[in-house]
Formats: C-alpha cells, sequence, structure tokens
C-alpha cells in the first residue's frame, strides 16, 4: 500500500499559518525544538517522545497542526487515516502497519500521522467487542512503536475527536507521551482566522473580523472558512461585487439554522401561531435577568422548524455558567409555550414547543 508521503522541502505549511491556537503555542514551539534538536535532549538524558496526541473538536485544526509541526521541523512527513488499516481480510491491518513504518524507517527523520486514531486505537479493539484481526492491528502498532530504538528519529502523531473511546493502554505515557489538546479558538483566535480568509475574497471595506468574531462564538476554523466561503457564495450568486455585511448575515444563519424554506405552503392562522410562539420567546429573553443578547426573531422557516429565536452566545458560556444564566435560558425556552397558552388557549397549544427545552 502507498501511503501519502512528502518529503521535508515539500511540507508548505509552518506555525504561522495556524491561527487560533495561542493556548497552546509555546507547547508546540517545545515540540518542534525537541525534533530539531535531538541531540541536544539525548546527551543530557531526556527521552525522546514516540507519539504525539493530538485532541478536540472537528475543524479545530489538528491536522494542519500537524503538518505545521513538519514543516517547521524540517522533516519528512507522512499521512493516513486510521481506516486505511481496515480490512476484511484477516492480517492484511497488521500488514500494513508493518509496511507504514518500514516507509518511516527509511524516510528518517519523519513524522508519521494518523488522522481518526481512535477508528484504530479504540477500546473495543481490545477488549474483544471487534474481530480478533482488528486487535491484531492494533497490537502490531504498539508493537512498533514499543521498538523503537533510540536512535530513530520517527515520531507518531495521532489525531482524535474522541479521545474517551481509545484505549487507555494505547496512549498511556512510553507510547504517546504528550498530548496536546486543540480548543476550540477563543473571540481573538476567531478574529485572527476570520482575517486570514478574508483577506482571500472581494469584500466590502465596512465588514469588521471583530465584529463577526462576536457573532459566531462557539464556531471551529473550519466553520469559520465555511461562513467566509458561504457569504461570498451567495455574494456571486446575487450578483453583487463582493461579500458585505448582509452576505455575512445569510451565511451565519444558513450554517446555524439551515435551508430558508420560500415556498413551504402555510396558512395565515400557521403564520400567526408562529408569530405568537416566536414572540414569547423573544418577550421571554428581553426581560429576563441573566438571558442572553436576543439577536433575531423570525417567522421563516427553515430547517425542520416553522420559526426560530436566536440569542447572541457568550463566549463564557463555553467555559462555565451561573444558575441564573441557566434558569433564564429555561425561561426563555417556556416563553413559547407561555404565549401560546396565552394567546391560543390551554387546548390549543401546538407542538411547536416540544423542541424547546431540547
Amino acid at each position: 500500500m502507498k501511503f501519502d508521503m512528502k518529503k521535508a522541502k515539500d511540507v508548505e505549511q509552518k506555525l504561522d499559518d495556524v491561527k487560533g491556537i495561542d493556548e497552546i503555542k509555546d507547547e508546540v514551539k517545545d515540540l518542534i525544538k525537541m525534533i530539531k534538536n535531538s541531540s541536544l535532549y539525548t546527551e543530557k538524558g531526556a527521552k525522546l517522545y514516540k507519539g504525539v496526541l493530538l485532541s478536540g473538536k472537528p475543524g479545530t485544526g489538528k491536522t494542519l497542526l500537524a503538518r505545521a509541526i513538519a514543516g517547521e521541523a524540517g522533516v519528512n512527513f507522512i499521512y493516513c487515516s486510521g481506516s486505511n488499516f481496515d480490512e476484511m481480510y484477516v492480517g492484511m491491518g497488521a500488514k500494513r502497519v508493518r509496511e507504514l513504518f518500514a516507509e518511516a524507517r527509511k524516510n528518517q527523520p519523519c513524522i508519521i500521522f494518523i488522522d481518526e486514531i481512535d477508528s484504530l486505537m479504540s477500546k473495543s479493539r481490545r477488549f474483544g467487542m471487534e474481530h480478533s484481526s482488528s486487535r491484531g492491528t492494533l497490537n502490531q502498532l504498539l508493537a512498533e512503536m514499543d521498538g523503537f530504538e533510540k536512535n530513530e528519529n520517527i515520531m507518531v502523531i495521532g489525531a482524535t475527536n474522541h479521545e474517551q473511546s481509545l484505549d487507555p493502554a494505547a496512549v498511556r505515557p512510553g507510547r504517546f507521551d504528550k498530548k496536546i489538546h486543540v480548543p476550540l479558538p477563543d473571540v481573538n483566535g476567531r478574529k485572527e482566522i476570520l482575517e486570514l480568509y478574508l483577506n482571500k475574497i472581494a469584500r466590502d471595506d465596512k465588514i469588521d473580523a471583530k465584529k463577526i468574531a462576536n457573532m459566531t462564538p462557539g464556531f471551529s476554523g473550519a466553520e469559520i472558512q465555511n461562513l467566509v466561503n458561504t457569504a461570498i457564495t451567495q455574494a456571486v450568486h446575487e450578483g453583487r461585487a463582493m461579500a458585505d455585511l448582509p452576505a455575512f448575515e445569510y451565511a451565519r444563519d444558513r450554517l446555524m439554522m439551515g435551508i430558508e424554506r420560500k415556498k413551504l405552503s402555510m396558512t395565515e392562522k400557521d403564520r400567526l401561531n408562529t408569530a405568537i410562539h416566536e414572540s414569547g420567546h423573544a418577550v421571554a429573553c428581553y426581560f429576563t435577568e441573566g438571558a442572553k443578547k436576543l439577536y433575531k426573531a423570525t417567522i421563516v422557516a427553515r430547517g425542520g422548524s416553522l420559526g426560530a429565536t436566536y440569542m447572541e452566545p457568550d463566549d463564557s458560556d463555553m467555559l462555565s455558567t451561573t444558575k441564573i444564566k441557566c434558569l433564564a435560558q429555561i425561561d426563555t425556552a417556556l416563553g413559547g409555550h407561555v404565549a401560546e397558552k396565552l394567546f391560543i388557549g390551554d387546548k390549543k397549544v401546538t407542538t411547536g414547543c416540544s423542541s424547546d427545552l431540547q
């Protein structure tokens, strides 16, 4: 099997290309220093890392970060996915692992990057919930990592979105000595990522990266890239020369709320009921202490809902929240149900309330 291998001179990504990771940048720089000057560490008795595990939510830039580490360290880079080792024939997975490490030994110094490593190193492989050949593939990988000689300049970097599903024996110190959690970008990180992608498109000079960053808490780097691309794509669809603020508002609504169902047939009574329901959410949000800032209330059907009321998320809520905020969120969610009871009647409350607390 041929693996996707790049020689050191062909790895173009650098650490400056990875935005929104200021929290872990020092850790990554130390890792690069160890790869570039391995003899400096071994002479003083330090053991080099055999493996590094990058974990975090999808789209946070784990693959890009691994390529940037190889680019900065000036080493060869082999890319593969955990699913590359799944095979219907017994023994083929273990054979591919042997071929992978043989290729790495021929191209030292080298980084082996295994994306979605949880599909290869899950608990279910070891504890008998999968076929014995799957356990053989995992055991072969661990044997190869345990068999590294002191003078071998090979490092395995694994990336996963599901760290909790990994086999503890596979990611113990001595195999994966370093674990780095790649977080979602904060507001400053989102601003950096937005500036990177905004500079690649035709846009209105009034577009402020900081303002859009404040509008998109919880967005990953990949989602921000998609937001910018959706905005410029929509602007081109509508015959505009550049992406303006309405294009970005459309893109945000499209990504967060789904496709606008313009041709959905609704009676005026259904529209009125939906308006009453969404007004209830909006009024409860506006007057409840501790509630988030109201962003938009609409009776335009999107996705599976006939209308929606959206609040602006707060970055602080991603870390922890208070009791008053939790109660305000419940009050806002129940606002639609209460409005329907007051204005439509207790016996005519619709099923639109059923998903409000989910």
